[in-house]
This record gives structure tokens, sequence and C-alpha cells, in this order.
């Protein structure tokens, strides 16, 4: 019997590995189910992007609860559209001002 934890082949009659002493079973375990695959997909990243630009509270409120995530790549997702959502606001509220300028201007 090869033992799961360190690979060392045992007498099929052992209870415990010879090397690392771990319980053996006779009977074989069932595989662990797949691990989902944490963080955020590249169209996500994309999509999410494109809406922090065009709506930047999107940006902004989507920043702030994937940057509340323990993982990592969530995190750093939501600085980005954090950033390019806030960035987004300024500068539309820039050009806002200048085409309400331009607007007085011509009245």
């Amino acid at each position: 019997m090869v033992c799961p934890r360190c690979g060392n082949a045992n007498p099929e009659v052992a209870q415990f590995c010879g090397k690392c002493g771990t319980a053996l079973s006779s009977r074989p375990q069932p595989a662990d189910p797949p691990v989902p695959k944490s963080g955020v997909s590249s169209e996500m990243k994309v999509g999410m992007i494109i809406a922090s630009i065009v709506i930047p509270v999107v940006g902004v409120i989507m920043g702030i609860v994937y940057m509340n995530s323990p993982d990592p790549d969530r995190k750093a997702a939501g600085r980005t559209w954090l950033l390019i959502g806030v960035v987004a606001f300024v500068i539309y509220c820039i050009l806002s001002g200048a085409l309400n300028n331009l607007m007085q201007g011509n009245t």
C-alpha cells in the first residue's frame, strides 16, 4: 500500500506508514473534489474596466466590494476598478465644468 502523504511503499497489511507514520486505510480514499479557482476571470476584469470608465459609480462600488475580499486577486481587481472609477469621475467633472463654461460663454 502506498502512503498518501509521502508516497512510501508499505506492506498491504500495514496500518501506519513505516516512513512518516501516517495512518493507512485499506479502502481507497475518494479523490478530493476540485477546488474552484479563486480570483476574477479576465472577462470580468475587462468588463468592469469598461463599466468603470462609462459609469464611474459602478467602478467605485465594485472596487470597494472586491477590496474587502480576502483573495489577493480580487483585492487587486478591486483596487484597479476603484482607481479607474475615481479617475473617470474626476475627468467627467472637469469636462462637465469646461462644457458648462463653453455654454455660458455662447449665451
